[in-house]
């Protein structure tokens, strides 16, 4: 299991955060990336994050989930490419997506 908590990344040539199976990606700051904000396979837990402006001259994902029984809960994503700020698959407890205007749940991913 890996644990990143309260770190910061910026501006690599490569994707910013990446955890694999049963990792914790808490309260970190990810912007300015070549490629993906955060980035985990499976059973990991994603909460707390601001991830801004990755993708630069490219498409990325502000949190990208490749595999199944993740959770991905309060954070803050905005400005990846395309609108791509949460890509989560079917088949993980993504939290409900919405602006601090709307958002009802305790829970919810923050974009903008």
């Amino acid at each position: 299991m890996t644990f990143q908590g309260g770190c910061s990344v910026r501006n690599n040539s490569a994707r910013g955060i990446v955890v694999g199976t049963g990792g914790i990606v808490r309260e970190c700051a990810s912007s300015g990336n070549k490629s993906h904000g955060i980035e985990a396979t499976s059973k990991c837990i994603i909460e707390g994050n601001t991830v801004r402006d990755n993708g630069v001259n490219g498409a990325a994902d502000g949190v990208r989930i490749t595999g199944t029984g993740n959770q991905v809960r309060q954070n803050n994503a905005t400005g990846h490419p395309n609108g791509a700020n949460y890509n989560v698959p079917q088949g993980n407890d993504l939290a409900p997506i919405g602006s601090v205007a709307t958002a009802t749940s305790p829970w919810a991913n923050l974009q903008f």
